[in-house]
């Protein structure tokens, strides 16, 4: 190829208008700190789920801050949630972070 030469393409998979939307929102989504403590105590959990009364202990946040942050991560598809009584109980859904680890991958 000559230096008067453009190479074709980007070299990056083709997400299209919606697929970046949904990226950019996924991403958005990891972009608080408080959701990424909430993961890394989900990933870092020997257990199979964690109760929303351990994270609010571990983050120092009431129920109700903790609530906000994980349904937001439960309607993204990145977590599960199971009530048991009073308590809800959250476990990591891999599956969920397939599309923004694949837009990672060059």
């Amino acid at each position: 190829m000559t230096s008067d030469q453009c190479c074709s393409g980007t070299g990056l998979p083709d997400a299209g208008e919606s697929g970046a939307d949904g990226l950019a929102a996924g991403f958005r989504l990891l972009g608080d700190p408080t959701r990424l403590k909430l993961l890394g105590i989900l990933a870092g959990r020997e257990c199979d789920d964690v109760c929303a009364c351990d994270l609010s202990d571990a983050l120092e946040l009431t129920p109700a801050t903790i609530s906000h942050h994980m349904k937001k991560l439960v309607d993204a598809g990145m977590v599960a949630v199971e009530r048991r009584g009073r308590w809800a109980h959250y476990r990591l859904l891999p599956a969920g972070f397939a599309p923004l680890r694949a837009a990672l991958e060059f």
